[in-house]
């Protein structure tokens, strides 16, 4: 892989990071799944760049989730079946092994909170946290330096404002 394709992958996935900082932030659950479909949108085409497919994957499947949650949200059928094919396509397009399989399983507790009413936000934000981690651990796989730092970053801030505000 190329200098300028891991700054050009960097870049995106500080922008990403951005709004997942945002995220992390948010006290009601429509305004982190707005945070969240910014965040994955621009973590999508990092991955691409920097030949992440399954947290790709991952992130394509959330994007269409999250719109989901936002304006069909008695619309179950749908949500459980884009989260099997997150799992799905998440496991067929694993290019780094176990480490690969990180943001499978944690994407997979995240949606179930997302599309979840009864899932309120500091169980979607607990999982936010465990994705969070695991795109960290994925990001210094794929080289994603940016990725690494700032999804630790985001994982501190949203422990910080849990404890700060404690959601029920």
């Amino acid at each position: 892989m190329s200098t300028l394709t891991i700054i050009i992958g960097n870049v995106l996935a500080l922008i990403a990071n951005f709004f997942a900082t945002l995220n992390g932030t948010r006290k009601n659950k429509k305004d982190m799944i707005l945070c969240d479909i910014g965040a994955a949108s621009f973590f999508t085409i990092s991955d691409i760049v920097l030949k992440g497919y399954s947290g790709a994957v991952q992130n394509v499947v959330a994007v269409l989730r999250n719109l989901i949650a936002l304006y069909r949200p008695d619309d179950k059928y749908l949500g459980k079946i884009l989260i099997a094919l997150g799992v799905i396509l998440g496991i067929y397009f694993n290019n780094l092994g176990f480490i690969g399989l990180l943001p499978v399983a944690t994407c997979f507790y995240y949606s179930v909170c997302v599309i979840d009413k009864h899932c309120g936000p500091r169980q979607c934000k607990i999982a936010f946290i465990l994705n969070t981690i695991a795109f960290a651990i994925y990001s210094i796989v794929i080289y994603s330096i940016v990725g690494l730092v700032l999804n630790t970053f985001v994982a501190v801030t949203a422990i910080i404002s849990l404890k700060k505000n404690p959601l029920k």
